[in-house]
């Protein structure tokens, strides 16, 4: 072989590579983009979730939790 038919092999070598890399980069994007894309309602979902049991235990600690001040009230209307 020449030093010319070694070029030329290098050249159509790198070339494979360099549309092979285009096409696994290609492929990598997509399949970031479709994850995002099926990520977003799940990341959603959950975080209603959390808020939604948050304000639930706030409400419910809120209604349980008894009036300090009417206790007292109370107490002191009974011995008067």
């Amino acid at each position: 072989m020449d030093p010319e038919q070694i070029r030329e092999e290098m050249r159509v070598r790198r070339a494979s590579i360099d549309r092979k890399l285009d096409l696994l980069a290609a492929y990598t994007r997509d399949a970031k983009q479709r994850t995002i894309r099926q990520a977003i309602p799940a990341v959603i979902a959950i975080a209603a979730a959390v808020v939604g049991i948050w304000a639930w235990k706030s409400r419910s600690a809120r209604r349980r939790r008894p009036r300090r001040s009417l206790k007292v009230a109370r107490a002191a209307a009974a011995f008067r």
